[in-house]
C-alpha cells in the first residue's frame, strides 16, 4: 500500500489518497490540484494482511489500528506552492521500523500453530515526520508458523521505536491451534535499531521452559560492492 497525503499550514488535511499495488495501474503515480499555499507532503509504504488497518491523521500521528506493526517506510516534505504551474514531486521513503526474527534451533512441533512476540516498549503508533513511535506502551506480533512439522521455523514481527536505537524485553511464546500458550520465553535487554534486523536463536519447541536460551545477532553481512 502506498498513501499519499498534504496537510496545509494549519495542520488540516486537503488531500489523501491511498494505492494498492495490486490493484492500482500506474502504482505510485498521482495527481491532485492544490491552492496556493505550503504544505507537508506524508508518504508512507507499507503492508496490510487481513484486517489489519494504518490510519493517518497528521504528520505527526499515524497508527496501526487493528492488529500488528507491519513493514513500514515514511517521508515527510514542505511543499510551497506558488504559482498555476505543475509541481513534479517525487520522494525517497526510508524504513522506519525495527524488525525482530525469532529463528528456532529445533524443528517445529505439531501442536504449535502460531508465534506470539511481544515488545514491552515502542508501540504500533508513530509520528511520520520523524519516524518514531508515539507511544512507549509496547505491541504485539502473532504470525503463523509456516515450517512443516519437524523442521525450524522463521517468525518476523516489527515495532516502532521511540529513538532511533532502543533495548527492551520480548516475550516469545508459541501457541496452539486455539490460542493457548504452549511455551513462553521472555528475553531481557534486547537490542533494536530502526530499519535493522534483530535475530534471536534458540530452542522454541521441544525444550522445557526453564531450560535453553537465545542468542542475540543483529548486524547485517559484509555488504557486496562493484563498481559501474
Amino acid at each position: 500500500m502506498l498513501t499519499l497525503a498534504f496537510y496545509d499550514s494549519n495542520g488540516s488535511e486537503v488531500f489523501k489518497s491511498t494505492q494498492n499495488r495490486q490493484t492500482t495501474e500506474n502504482f505510485g503515480t498521482f495527481s491532485t490540484p492544490l491552492p496556493i499555499g505550503s504544505y507537508t507532503m506524508v508518504v508512507l509504504g507499507y503492508v496490510l494482511y487481513d484486517d489489519d488497518e494504518l490510519t493517518l491523521t497528521s504528520p505527526t500521528q499515524a497508527e496501526y489500528t487493528n492488529d500488528y506493526v507491519r513493514e513500514t517506510f515514511a517521508v515527510t516534505q514542505d511543499v510551497n506552492v506558488t504559482s498555476t504551474q505543475a509541481l513534479n514531486l517525487s520522494a525517497t521513503l526510508s524504513r522506519i521500523i525495527a524488525c525482530l526474527q525469532v529463528v528456532s534451533a529445533d524443528g517445529r512441533t505439531a501442536n504449535v500453530n502460531k508465534v506470539r512476540m511481544t515488545f514491552a516498549a515502542g508501540g504500533k503508533s508513530f509520528n511520520p515526520s520523524t519516524g518514531l513511535a508515539t507511544v512507549n506502551t509496547g505491541s504485539v506480533s502473532v504470525v503463523g508458523v509456516s515450517a512443516t512439522v519437524g523442521n525450524p521455523s522463521t517468525s518476523t514481527g516489527f515495532v516502532f521505536l521511540t529513538a532511533d536505537e532502543q533495548t527492551m524485553n520480548v516475550t516469545i511464546e508459541t501457541l496452539d491451534a486455539d490460542g493457548n500458550t504452549i511455551l513462553s520465553r521472555t528475553v531481557n535487554n534486547v537490542p533494536f535499531k530502526r530499519n535493522r534486523r534483530t535475530v534471536l536463536s534458540g530452542a522454541l519447541y521441544s525444550a522445557s521452559a526453564s531450560a535453553g536460551s537465545f542468542q542475540l545477532n543483529t548486524e547485517w553481512l559484509t555488504n557486496a560492492e562493484m563498481d559501474f
